[in-house]
């Protein structure tokens, strides 16, 4: 990937994971935590697109692998939201245990995005 196009679309999930960290907390006032964590995702995921949009229709195959790191993605943040959720639920207040359950969420999804975006993986290093 050439480092121009890598660096746009690292700065486009960086600020779509933004839009979704924050959509949370609005998301959070009407819905339960589970669900806010579901919309917020495709807030981000919708921002992120919107802003490669132009590069990503140009090729079929950038539409597919989006569309897939997303699928992977939501269930990744869902699942760890409500793993971290669950173990700090009894331990803090509800809103550290939420905000905190989402952080950790959001910071596994983007390590696991620079690995995908780099073609980074465990598998290959160890080769």
């Amino acid at each position: 990937m050439q480092k121009n196009r890598y660096v746009e679309f690292m700065l486009a999930d960086i600020i779509g994971i933004g839009c979704n960290f924050l959509s949370r907390f609005l998301f959070q006032e009407a819905f339960s935590f589970e669900l806010s964590v579901l919309l917020s995702y495709f807030v981000g995921a919708v921002t992120a697109y919107s802003m490669l949009g132009s590069a990503m229709l140009k090729r079929k195959k950038s539409v597919f692998k989006f569309i897939s790191f997303n699928i992977a993605g939501v269930l990744q943040t869902f699942i760890v939201s409500l793993w971290i959720f669950a173990v700090l639920e009894n331990e803090v207040s509800e809103d550290i245990a939420c905000t905190t359950a989402h952080s950790v969420a959001l910071g596994c999804l983007l390590i696991t995005d620079y690995l995908f975006n780099t073609g980074i993986s465990p598998a290959k290093k160890n080769a």
